[in-house]
């Protein structure tokens, strides 16, 4: 009997050994390729996840990830876990385990990636006494007209390019270069992408995170770590939420027209934008010996869209036909909360409708229609109904030759 109760022990803590083995199985990362210059690994089901590290990379200064839907990820450091936020930097030196989390049916698959964030400026202090960390540091600027970038020097004469100056609005692409000896990464709107060399084109607000160590090998005098953000934003030909036009960086506001008409600045910092219109900018830098024209059209007026109904015999409506008076608008139908539709413009279903539109500067406007449906007559309604008239129709007789009177 003993030896019942023992084999029976040993088989129940087998099976939940391989119950917990199948909860939670680690996988292989595998290493597929690039995204938008950053590394991109997968579990085997083809999710996966992007950083600017490399598994294994023991000389990082900063870390960034993205998952796809669907992961759920742990981050230890130094052996215990602390929290991480997806697409937030880590900058903090220590040796970190990275572990993505994806499901496999009944069982829970799991992957490491290991990295190391290296503390620059704390060796350079180590070794340098005097050595700091110089956040936003006074910059020159210089402007090169034959490749039409403007060029940043940190004051240890390290520098970057870029097509735009700090600060600037552009509706055009962004060019910027960073070389191998600077550390950039770059957060557009809610995503980050690293890498040396880039070209940004889609609208939005940019922030270049750049850093500058000392130069050891060339024995520089200046052993700081300087850190220079960077901000620029990229805009359609009409926008709906810029308030305010502010001079860039080492520019400052030359002139302003609105729909052709010079306006008096009144500052040369900021312009604050607060009609519609058309606007043109001219920014300028007596620094650097070079201006630039920015023009963009403010509006923050919805389009309108035009109804008309057509009604039945009796006064019901049938449908309902719409038309936008703004050809760039588009419309977005929904019928009881699902997209509907409408190749021709016409509303012809009962139901309730929910019209969406927006123009090319984001304004939109939202209508509500109501169609009823149509009223059918069951086949049984139909018998009940015939029934009833025959049944009046009889009583009636009834009671008139019950009540007939002779003259």
């Amino acid at each position: 009997m003993r030896w019942k109760l023992i084999a029976v022990t040993a088989l129940f803590l087998w099976i939940s050994a391989a119950a917990s083995f199948a909860a939670d199985m680690e996988v292989m990362l595998i290493p597929a390729g690039t995204e938008e210059e950053m590394n991109r690994y997968e579990l085997p089901d083809h999710k996966g996840f992007l950083t600017n590290l490399k598994s294994g990379d023991t000389e990082a200064v900063v870390a960034a990830f993205s998952f796809d839907d669907g992961l759920s990820y742990e981050l230890y450091r130094d052996g215990e876990q602390v929290s991480y936020v997806n697409e937030m930097l880590i900058q903090a030196s220590g040796s970190y385990e990275m572990r993505v989390f994806s499901s496999y049916g009944e069982d829970r698959a799991w992957a490491s990636f290991p990295f190391t964030i290296t503390e620059f400026d704390a060796a350079y202090l180590e070794e340098f006494q005097f050595g700091k960390v110089i956040e936003q540091p006074e910059m020159e600027m210089k402007f090169h007209r034959a490749e039409g970038e403007f060029e940043f020097f940190f004051p240890n004469g390290q520098s970057f390019r870029a097509t735009v100056p700090d600060g600037g609005v552009t509706r055009g692409e962004v060019s910027l270069t960073v070389p191998d000896h600077l550390t950039a990464v770059v957060k557009y709107e809610d995503s980050i992408v690293t890498g040396d060399s880039h070209t940004f084109w889609k609208p939005g607000n940019y922030m270049v995170m750049l850093s500058s160590m000392p130069d050891l090998q060339g024995r520089s005098a200046d052993y700081n770590t300087y850190v220079k953000y960077f901000y620029f934003r990229i805009i359609p030909e009409r926008v709906n939420d810029m308030e305010v036009m502010n001079a860039p960086a080492g520019f400052y506001i030359r002139s302003v027209t609105r729909n052709g008409a010079g306006i008096k600045p009144g500052s040369r910092e900021y312009y604050r934008m607060e009609r519609d219109g058309r606007y043109r900018f001219v920014l300028g830098s007596e620094k650097a010996g070079v201006e630039y024209t920015l023009e963009l059209e403010k509006d923050t007026v919805a389009p309108v869209i035009h109804f008309k109904r057509s009604y039945g015999r009796f006064g019901d409506l049938k449908s309902v036909s719409y038309s936008i008076g703004n050809q760039d608008a588009a419309v977005k139908v929904k019928l009881n909360g699902d997209y509907y539709m409408a190749s021709s413009g016409e509303l012809t279903d009962g139901g309730v409708y929910i019209l969406s539109v927006e123009d090319r500067a984001g304004n939109v406007r939202e209508y509500r229609v109501t169609i009823p449906y149509e009223r059918e007559f069951s086949t049984k309604n139909t018998i009940i109904v015939t029934f009833m008239i025959l049944l009046a129709i009889s009583g009636f007789m009834i009671y008139a030759r019950r009540n007939m009177r002779v003259i």
